[in-house]
């Protein structure tokens, strides 16, 4: 009838890598406050809140597709409930996995690394460990997309090497459908 929510099923969550900071030390230093705060940064903040970008195109032509995608990317790709491996550089190195769950915001008062979203950490380590590689190469980009094929391998190396509480691995295990619920 006319007033019946429509019950709308989140197709399975999207998949990303994130290398913060452009060469593997500056991951290493922002690594511990990303673990403690619950978040992910990216740099570029002489742009500003990203959110405020309508498309792509408006990003200046002359940046490359690295820092386009990445800003578009992480502003205006990744959803609540998708999920992040993060690692060190353009390096095999995992630093962990996560679960996002804030939408984008541009946090001015930090002194770096404005453009944040919040993050549900499931595994993580002190320092990044060297992940056999299973299949193709990691993209070399700040933010890209990973396959779901990808990520599950990803997320059977962690588990198996990470001694994290059962809690949590059944969480990574289930990499749950979110159902949505959309109102009359």
């Amino acid at each position: 009838g006319m007033g019946e929510s429509i019950i709308k099923l989140k197709q399975s969550p999207n998949y990303w890598q994130i290398s913060p900071g452009n060469a593997g030390e500056e991951a290493g230093r922002l690594w511990p406050e990303f673990i403690k705060k619950g978040i992910i940064g990216i740099g570029w903040n002489d742009l500003g809140d990203l959110s405020k970008l309508k498309c792509k195109d408006n990003i200046p032509n002359d940046w490359g597709k690295n820092n386009t995608n990445s800003c578009w990317y992480f502003s205006h790709g990744m959803e609540k409930g998708d999920y992040v491996v993060v690692k060190k550089g353009n390096s095999k190195n995992i630093y962990g996995v996560g679960q996002i769950t804030s939408e984008y915001f541009y946090k001015e008062e930090r002194d770096e690394y404005k453009n944040i979203r919040k993050v549900d950490w499931i595994v993580t380590f002190d320092e990044a460990k060297d992940f056999p590689d299973l299949s193709q190469n990691f993209v070399q980009f700040t933010v890209s997309k990973l396959k779901k094929e990808r990520f599950d391998e990803i997320r059977s190396f962690v588990m198996h090497i990470s001694n994290m509480p059962l809690r949590k691995k059944t969480d990574l295990l289930k990499s749950k459908h979110q159902i949505i619920f959309y109102g009359p």
